[in-house]
């Protein structure tokens, strides 16, 4: 890699150029990273021409303006990287970004990783159209800790200064940065700077170090891409989540390029790992340069997938004209990616200005997201913000509309998208009675597979979760509650449309479910019939504990009748034509008949026959006899004992192998 990160040439605002690197060869080792240094982003925002890029030269000692357009231009285009170390030895890495009106999709995806910004305001200008729409957007993406840079107090007078602090204080006065410090400075005489580190100091939140292991999945929205020499492809970017270390396997998302860590830098100084809040490059192999798009995301191999569909909680802006129609199409900026949207409002009513609601974000190119992540939704044609809020669930399926109780339920999840465990039970939730497997878990919650074994136990213990089978697969109680009451009442009519019916297969069951998650399925069955709801008959058949086994008169004649011709036949039974012709039956009658005996193990099938049970336990018990006594049976003994012919043996012999009952051993039968 390289002490710093070169600027990217680009033909264009939008676009980037693949560029090799080369160290010099006098070039001094890189030293190794301090242990338990704090890291913290900063990032600017701000009007254009306000002196952004200037107070950061003061700031950093770094012109972070290196582009030949930037420099001809005399204005930002792309983000800036600078960084600087406060007195107790923080790293402060420094994002500029750009403050035209069409770089603001450059100024969101910068705006994501920070961890605190810093507004700039110009003394004689006072706030402007590119100010409010950059407060708006820290706003939306839930940027509490800001501290304003009042430049160019050179240039003006004292009443003057003071009008424009009046007026950052009133701009900010309904967003949750209100009362942010507003600090005098001028980056041309250095009045005030010092100042202005002591306020980004007493600003700065809690350090990431000192969260202990994060339990997501390393993630980190790529913000440039070049080449270097020795190194290959190396892509820059704030990790949001995770951490990475040098030979981990990656996956490029959304293209699913899977390559492996080769290098790590963090602030310019070689690493052997990255985490959450570093400024870091990676050294990848197997990627090609050239094919990497700022806005994609480099995420732990084989976890977090693309999706075309996410949940979130939206905040319309207060001066919105326009609200938020269902079915409307807007650019959605996700990390430092950014799509074109559909619209869809659950609850089917407009959003005006000021109001928040859940919002169903659909696009036609894939989406790399997690719970938690913050979203800016701008007009499809970047005229303007709409509003932001953040993601809640990475959806597979369209939400039903109209549903109160859940519009409110996945609401309430915002407060609590930075616990696990809250975080898994609402993608429960999410799942309904199909459950979702702890892979699909870890896709959809961007945690670590190692972690939530852990958690899973957790809310099995609290009763808020649950095993279903021998799978991975777990699901909500209240939702295998729901399924285990819906399979009760299914059995319940099953019998209803037949009470002759005394039990059936659970392929009748299963047809009458309709789509259930077949392992949630066999769950609910195995746990209603251990509770003693359901009844498993000899049979593997099912029947419900209330259901009374009493025939209707006219079952039980035709019943009561062939039992008796089945039983005086004994080893030579009637065929079912047979049965038709001497009872005068229909054959529909005949069959129905026999199974209702079956259901009730009254008679035995075989391949053409019904033979007497009763009848057939007493047989089965001499061939056993006769088996154990001749170390197995023929065929031909089989016919003696029945007293049969060929006819009737063989089928019958075939029917008992099945049944478990022997097994053909060479030219004989044991007895099992």
């Amino acid at each position: 890699m390289h002490p710093g990160p070169p600027r990217v040439p680009r033909a264009s605002a939008g676009r980037m150029r693949a560029q090799t690197v080369r160290l010099p060869s006098d070039s001094p080792p890189m030293p190794e990273t301090k242990p338990r240094v704090r890291h913290v982003i900063l990032g600017t925002a701000g009007h254009i021409d306000h002196g952004k890029t200037a107070l950061v030269k003061r700031l950093t000692g770094t012109w972070t303006d290196t582009l030949p357009e930037e420099k001809e231009r005399g204005m930002t285009i792309d983000v800036g990287y600078a960084a600087f170390t406060m007195p107790d030895g923080t790293e402060v890495g420094l994002l500029d970004v750009p403050g035209h009106e069409r770089l603001v999709r450059t100024m969101v995806a910068a705006a994501t990783a920070m961890d605190l910004a810093l507004l700039v305001v110009a003394a004689d200008d006072g706030p402007m159209l590119q100010t409010r729409e950059h407060v708006e957007i820290l706003d939306v993406l839930g940027i509490k800790n800001l501290v304003v840079a009042l430049t160019k107090c050179d240039l003006v007078d004292e009443e003057t200064i003071l009008l424009a602090e009046e007026e950052v204080n009133e701009l900010l006065a309904p967003t949750g940065m209100a009362g942010a410090p507003v600090v005098h400075v001028s980056s041309e005489t250095g009045e005030g700077i010092d100042d202005l580190r002591t306020a980004i100091s007493k600003a700065m939140p809690p350090s990431h170090e000192d969260d202990g292991e994060d339990p997501h999945v390393f993630r980190m929205p790529v913000l440039r891409r070049f080449l270097v020499a020795g190194r290959g492809a190396v892509l820059t970017g704030i990790p949001v989540s995770g951490q990475i270390a040098v030979g981990d396997r990656v996956t490029v998302l959304p293209p699913m390029w899977e390559g492996k860590i080769r290098g790590i830098q963090v602030h310019h100084i070689d690493s052997d790992f990255a985490r959450r809040g570093h400024r870091a490059a990676i050294a990848l192999s197997d990627v090609a340069v050239d094919r990497v798009k700022r806005g994609m995301v480099i995420v732990t191999a084989g976890t977090v997938k693309p999706v075309n569909r996410v949940a979130a909680r939206l905040r319309v802006l207060g001066d919105v004209k326009k609200p938020v129609g269902h079915g409307s199409r807007a650019r959605a900026h996700i990390g430092a990616d950014q799509a074109v949207v559909k619209v869809h409002l659950p609850a089917r009513k407009p959003l005006k200005a000021g109001e928040t609601g859940l919002v169903e974000l659909e696009s036609k190119t894939p989406l790399v997201a997690a719970p938690g992540d913050r979203v800016v939704l701008r007009m499809e044609n970047a005229a303007g913000t709409l509003g932001g809020g953040v993601v809640l669930e990475l959806l597979e399926r369209r939400l039903p509309h109209r549903r109160q109780a859940l519009i409110d339920e996945m609401l309430s999840r915002a407060d609590t998208l930075g616990d696990p465990e809250a975080l898994v039970l609402g993608r429960l939730k999410g799942a309904g009675d199909a459950g979702s497997t702890v892979e699909d878990l870890a896709a959809a919650t961007a945690l670590l597979p190692s972690v939530l074994p852990g958690i899973l136990d957790r809310l099995a213990g609290r009763k808020e979760a649950r095993a279903v089978g021998r799978s991975n697969r777990w699901i909500h109680a209240p939702a295998f509650d729901r399924v285990n009451r819906r399979l009760d009442e299914t059995v319940k009519s099953i019998h209803a449309k037949d009470a002759a019916v005394d039990n059936f297969p659970l392929s009748t069951v299963r047809s009458a479910m309709g789509r259930v998650e077949p392992t949630v399925l066999e769950a609910a069955l195995h746990d209603l019939i251990e509770k003693g709801r359901l009844v498993r008959t000899p049979n593997g058949n099912v029947r419900h504990k209330d259901h009374s086994a009493e025939m209707p008169p006219e079952d039980k004649a035709r019943c009561d009748a062939i039992q008796k011709m089945l039983a005086n036949a004994r080893g030579r039974p009637p065929a079912v034509e047979d049965l038709e012709a001497d009872l005068s039956l229909s054959k529909p009658d005949v069959i129905r008949a026999l199974r209702l005996l079956e259901e009730r193990s009254k008679v035995f099938k075989t391949e053409g026959f019904w033979y007497d049970a009763e009848w057939l336990d007493s047989a089965k018990a001499r061939l056993a006899q006769f088996a154990k006594d001749n170390d197995g049976f023929t065929p031909a003994d089989a016919r003696t004992i029945f007293d049969t012919t060929r006819k009737w043996v063989i089928p019958l012999l075939e029917a008992l192998d099945k049944a478990g009952f022997s097994r053909r051993v060479g030219s004989k039968r044991k007895v099992l």
